[in-house]
């Protein structure tokens, strides 16, 4: 938390926290971490394997499934398989 706080718009500091947040079993506020590092770097990998990981923790599969729509959005043959 202390990293976010002295620089607050490193994406890198927001997907870890948002993993450590996952790995801690505090989904919920992995979930609410996440969007913060993709706001500042969308695409980036770390964060999005941490609000997937979270959303499927959470059994929340809709809301999965349309994170990784999102995500893949211009990839017509990805999301023909989803």
């Amino acid at each position: 938390e202390r990293a976010l706080e002295l620089d607050l718009f490193n994406a890198l500091f927001h997907a870890l926290y948002a993993q450590v947040l996952s790995g801690a079993r505090r989904y919920d506020d992995s979930v609410a971490a996440a969007p913060s590092a993709l706001n500042i770097q969308p695409g980036m990998g770390v964060a999005s394997s941490a609000m997937e990981c979270a959303l499927v923790s959470k059994g929340m599969r809709d809301e999965h499934l349309a994170f990784q729509r999102e995500r893949f959005a211009g990839d017509t043959e990805l999301l023909a398989a989803l």
